[in-house]
């Protein structure tokens, strides 16, 4: 935990130049507003709504650029681009249906119809939403403990909108890993245990 910690910070300081502030947005719909103060990390366009407490978001910054870091590690330069195009929303919910002992979460959201259902920002379709980011930072650690949760969710874009639901190399190899039992090796939100 200490030596995350100090790599963590000493990572921050190292890579200021990955993130810069570029303002404000509001964004309306139905009568409704929400307010985001605007931030780019490493070439990714973050919004986190005025909301989120100074220091929860300040750390949550600071986390999301390590983790963005990795992921310029991992994906080809050739599809970083498209990557980078898929913004990034921190904020509170507290209309988002959590699962059970589930009190922040990270997704992909592809669906105006469903926000708008559930009371969120429907100009967050297409886009990765880390919701009630302290839960997200302290209580169930996501991104410390998965490092990689981030490219998962901007994966789902890359599913979505560029190869499509039907790649057929995706469907066999998520039909092998149920065969196979190989998400019992993924850890759960509640736990830092893999699953049963």
């Amino acid at each position: 935990m200490v030596k995350t910690l100090l790599l963590l910070t000493l990572f921050t300081f190292s890579n200021l130049s990955f993130s810069q502030n570029s303002g404000f947005e509001e964004h309306f719909y139905d009568g409704k507003s929400w307010k985001y103060n605007v931030v780019f990390l490493r070439g990714w366009k973050v919004l986190i709504d005025i909301n989120v407490k100074p220091d929860v978001s300040a750390r949550m910054q600071s986390q999301l650029a390590y983790n963005l870091s990795l992921v310029d590690t991992k994906v080809p330069r050739k599809h970083l681009g498209y990557l980078r195009s898929i913004p990034i929303y921190i904020s509170n919910e507290t209309t988002y249906p959590l699962r059970q002992n589930e009190y922040g979460s990270l997704v992909f959201h592809h669906s105006r119809k469903w926000l708008s259902e559930y009371s969120l920002n429907p100009n967050m379709a297409i886009s990765v939403h880390i919701i009630n980011p302290k839960e997200v930072l302290d209580r169930h650690q996501t991104l410390g403990r998965a490092e990689y949760v981030i490219l998962h969710e901007l994966s789902h874009s890359f599913h979505f909108y560029k190869i499509g639901v039907e790649f057929k190399p995706i469907l066999k190899a998520y039909k092998n890993a149920k065969i196979n039992s190989l998400y019992s090796h993924c850890l759960l939100y509640t736990s830092p245990s893999p699953r049963d």
